[in-house]
């Protein structure tokens, strides 16, 4: 996974483990070429860097650290101050580099003054022991940033089925249903698409070989994040994506697929995709505030998909579909929905959500072309 699909929670994280990597190339007497925010992933909870060819031995240059701060710090800033959006454009765009001037508008005169003092400091390293004091005052910096910038707005959301987890007896028909289901196939990966708080998908971890939990709201992954250093949840990836646009092949000059050459960011349906994909009640917000056909919600599930899909559909008689009601939307029903779905799978296995009387679990197996 990369930075850009990273929550913001994720990524303070990972702005001080690689405060504390560059700490400990500096009393190795090494030093980074380049001070970007593309030379780490995830791999077992933990962050590992991966670009070596960035080493050197010898001292951090000034012009590193101060890419450190613009690439680093500047994003992690704009998502204390919620501007989470222009977080994410720029580390989507490598080449591209805020500055204290790009972010001013959005702090009060003491924080421009912590972090121009910042900028002033590295002006002052000289020498080794420079770096590390200099490192010291980052980490500082970061640690007295406000946690509560990175909370979650939707605890209690999907806290029935984390605070039942231990207790089958308290389980809902669709806490129950949708784990059949996912036994039933024994799947080697699962993708979890608009997973939320990621109950769903990391139950069964320890069964498998890998979890990808996907959603577009940050608070969500902050949450499945936390829960993944808590619980040591060590196959779960927590990503930030929407399923409607997600990443693409990325090569220096422009976005593009369906080439030769080998892309220096690979795109996220063939880092993602997995035995089996969970897409729990997204389908009525995809057609309904994405305007997207059954045949295009589905076509966008089987993407990320080798084998089988636990779908749940949701009835426009579902007492929270109301609000998404619209005129022309009629073709919105179940029978229309498993007509475009036997199209292109086996519907193995049907059993009742939660609540029952208008939600549907679907299990299916795909029909290779």
């Amino acid at each position: 996974s990369y930075c850009f699909e990273w929550s913001p929670k994720t990524f303070r994280d990972y702005t001080l483990f690689m405060a504390d990597m560059l700490k400990a190339l500096a009393k190795a007497d090494m030093g980074l070429c380049d001070g970007h925010a593309l030379n780490a992933t995830i791999y077992k909870t933990n962050f590992v860097f991966i670009d070596f060819g960035a080493l050197k031995c010898g001292m951090t240059k000034k012009n590193t650290l101060i890419e450190y701060i613009n690439t680093h710090l500047i994003p992690l800033i704009l998502y204390s101050k919620e501007q989470t959006e222009r977080a994410y454009l720029f580390l989507k765009n490598a080449g591209l580099q805020y500055t204290l001037a790009d972010i001013k508008g959005y702090l009060n005169d003491e924080e421009v003054e912590q972090i121009a003092n910042l900028y002033n400091d590295v002006l002052h390293v000289k020498e080794q022991k420079d770096v590390l004091n200099f490192l010291d005052k980052i980490i500082k910096y970061i640690n007295e940033m406000a946690e509560d910038s990175f909370s979650t707005k939707w605890q209690g959301y999907q806290n029935d089925e984390w605070d039942w987890s231990d207790d089958k007896e308290k389980w809902s028909d669709k806490m129950h249903n949708v784990m059949q289901m996912i036994e039933s196939v024994k799947a080697d990966s699962i993708v979890d698409l608009a997973g939320n708080m990621g109950w769903y998908g990391t139950y069964y971890h320890s069964k498998v070989n890998y979890v990808v939990v996907i959603d577009m709201d940050t608070h969500c992954v902050d949450y499945v994040w936390n829960r993944i250093r808590q619980y040591s949840l060590d196959n779960v990836i927590p990503i930030r994506m929407s399923i409607c646009a997600p990443t693409l092949d990325y090569y220096r000059d422009e976005a593009i697929s369906k080439t030769a050459i080998i892309p220096w960011r690979q795109n996220a349906v063939q880092r993602f995709k997995s035995d089996l994909v969970l897409a729990l009640a997204i389908i009525h917000h995809l057609v309904f505030s994405q305007q997207l056909s059954f045949d295009e919600v589905i076509d966008q599930f089987l993407m990320f998909s080798n084998k089988y899909m636990i779908i749940e559909f949701v009835e426009q008689t579902d007492k929270y579909i109301w609000n998404f009601k619209r005129e022309g939307f009629e073709w919105y029903t179940k029978e229309n929905f498993e007509e475009c779905l036997n199209k292109r799978c086996i519907i193995l296995d049907t059993k009742p959500s939660t609540p029952g009387e208008t939600r549907t679990l679907y299990l299916c197996e795909i029909v290779k072309d």
